[in-house]
Parts: C-alpha cells; structure tokens; sequence
C-alpha cells in the first residue's frame, strides 16, 4: 500500500461540479433559464440536450472500457487519448498530462505493469454550459490485478472524476464530444499499486501530491450559469 502526504479527504477543486462552487440551477440543460430568468425550452432543443448527454454517457463509457482494453491490445492507448480533445489538460495523481500523445504514452507506461483491469464510473451527474461545452462529475472505482495466476490479488482505489467536454468537428464533418479537461481526485486505495501513485514519473512522491494539494487549494473562479 502506497503511503502519501496527508491531504484533505474531499478537496476543492477548480470545477463547476465540485462541492466548492456555487450551487447549481436544477436546470441541467442550461435551456430553461436566461439571465437569471425562466423560460421555456423548445422541444427539439431539449431533444437534442438528451441525445449529448447519452453521448456523453457513452464517451465515459469507451473511456474506462478502452482503458481497460489496453491490458490485451496496446494500440488501444491512441484510441483511448481520442476520446479527448488535442489540448486536454489531465491531472493524475502521479502528474499533468496534456495532449492526446502525452496521453497515450502514459497510458501505457502506467497501466501496462497490472495484469487486468476494471474502471467503472458512475453516479454521473452531467450538465450544460452551452451547445458545444459540458461538464461532470462521476465516481471511480477501479481494480486492477497485480499477479498473473491470483486473481483474488488485487490493487483498488476510488475517488471522483471532474471532467469537462467539448463537442468538435471530426475529420469525417461530423460532430463528436471529446474530453477537454479530467481531474481525478483518489480518496482511498488499497493494495500495492507497483509504483502507479508513487515513482511512475521523475517527481519524487512527496513533492507530486504536495504540488496537488496546492492546485486542489486555489480558489474556485469558475461558475456554471444555467
């Protein structure tokens, strides 16, 4: 088991879903107020509002399956960065990524040491800014084997994912929502993690959550108008 400096058990983070900002409307389709005010929301515009959002759905879902697939297929790491946007900005508890070739390759440098995994994200609560621009927040739960014949060993660790998307143009003219912005915030773990949360990366352990703990400690500026 992975032993860190001591940090709060929630903590605030710069996000519109984190229990910091101000409470949200609950108007989750950003439609039904305008300035402050009421109003009525046209049917095909709420229509459209439910089909984003199940594909959003579905993108948190290729997100922790591809994931996972990359246990069995590493050329699934490029097609796990491409549910995000080419300027995502990722935060870890082992470090900041940013683009969808950083992604990849710390993709395979971090879950390649387990044997099998699992991510699961849920309690998803999902809200719009805008046509084009959406935020959430879902909980993790992931286990992840650590020995090739045991599968009852196992490492575990949960917390809460803050994302924010955006909806682009695909090469192919159509339009798709990618990832912009994921902020996973790890409340426990248990098992050994080999060196995941610890020495994946050149920063020594200590001076990486110190680092996040002081980002998790700015204060929140961004607000969700809806």
């Amino acid at each position: 088991m992975s032993t860190k400096a001591s940090s709060p058990a929630m903590v605030p983070v710069d996000h519109p879903l984190c229990y910091t900002s101000n409470p949200r409307s609950s108007d989750w389709t950003g439609l039904r107020t305008k300035d402050g005010k009421p109003q009525k929301a046209d049917s095909a515009a709420l229509l459209q509002r439910m089909l984003d959002r199940q594909d959003i759905v579905n993108l948190l879902n290729d997100y922790a399956y591809v994931l996972d697939k990359v246990m069995v297929d590493h050329a699934a790491s490029e097609e796990w960065a491409n549910t995000m946007t080419e300027d995502a900005v990722v935060t870890f508890p082992f470090g900041v990524f940013k683009g969808r070739e950083s992604m990849a390759q710390m993709c395979l440098d971090a879950e390649t040491r387990f044997e099998r995994m699992i991510h699961m994200s849920s309690n998803m609560t999902i809200v719009f800014e805008s046509d084009t621009v959406a935020h959430a927040r879902s909980a993790l739960f992931a286990v992840c084997g650590i020995d090739p014949s045991d599968i009852g060993n196992n490492f575990a660790e949960g917390g809460y994912y803050y994302w924010t998307f955006r909806k682009e143009k695909t090469e192919g003219g159509d339009e798709a929502w990618k990832i912009s912005y994921l902020f996973l915030d790890v409340l426990w773990e248990q098992g050994n993690s080999k060196g995941l949360n610890e020495e994946l990366y050149p920063v020594a352990a200590e001076e990486k959550q110190q680092s996040r703990v002081e980002e998790r400690e700015l204060p929140v500026t961004q607000d969700l108008a809806v």
